[in-house]
């Protein structure tokens, strides 16, 4: 089954780091983009947000943005019983 979230992310970023984790708990698949480092540098990101912070999440015609509205939303539509992660 092809995955159908896709996750913008950055390896250095602690947000991004706590939605991995919960997406790997609830073991749900996703495609990962790796963003460069350099914020500037993410166009990819601004084209969908308007900005260029990671994380971001994109579930369909749904993009999501910041770990705590990414968090709920996939907590709540793909792990009806998960418990939310505590910030770092």
């Amino acid at each position: 089954m092809e995955p159908r979230l896709t996750f913008y992310n950055n390896e250095f970023c602690m947000e991004c780091r706590v939605v991995r984790e919960k997406l790997a708990e609830l073991q749900i698949s996703y495609y990962c983009i790796n963003v460069d480092p350099i914020k500037h540098k993410r166009d990819n990101v601004f084209k969908l947000t308007s900005q260029y912070l990671v994380p971001v999440l994109v579930d369909g015609e749904k993009i999501l943005t910041s770990s705590d509205n990414i968090l709920d939303y996939i907590v709540g539509h793909y792990g009806k019983e998960a418990v939310r992660p505590m910030k770092y």
